[in-house]
């Protein structure tokens, strides 16, 4: 029996590359809900944004991820993301005003992306603001007696 050399990858399958073509918004890989994924179907954020905003996007995606936020849902209710949405919403904005002069189409963009997210956010900020003025109302008495006592 011959001893496998170093290096010799002759007897290894020939691993299969994975081809991950941009299925999002404006063709991009991180603008919109279809993420690339890998043979697992989890995210895979191996392949290169194809455009400054598709960064901004792929950035906006990495905070979900820290927050454990998924999808549209998420998206549009979970207020632990708003500060990730705010901060797409104004780099998106300033995208589409340095694009202005140079490329309508990605001007065009930014500023759907960032109107997007600006509606998100507003819709996100009136949420928290909500769940804290009513905050309690709702509680039995024997837990609105524990906050007093803890204040």
């Amino acid at each position: 029996m011959a001893e496998k050399q170093l290096g010799n990858d002759q007897d290894d399958p020939p691993k299969k590359k994975l081809e991950i073509k941009p299925r999002n918004y404006f063709g991009s890989y991180y603008i919109g809900p279809n993420n690339p994924k890998d043979e697992r179907g989890e995210d895979n954020y191996d392949p290169n944004p194809l455009s400054l905003l598709d960064f901004f996007a792929l950035i906006h995606d990495r905070k979900y991820d820290k927050v454990d936020a998924k999808g549209p849902t998420d998206a549009l209710l979970n207020t632990k993301t708003l500060d990730a949405d705010i901060e797409l919403t104004l780099r998106s904005l300033g995208y589409s005003s340095l694009m202005n002069s140079m490329n309508n189409y990605e001007s065009g963009k930014g500023a759907l992306v960032g109107a997007a997210f600006l509606g998100i956010s507003i819709s996100k900020t009136l949420q928290k603001g909500v769940d804290k003025a009513f905050n309690g109302i709702f509680q039995p008495a024997s837990n609105k007696n524990k906050v007093k006592e803890q204040k």
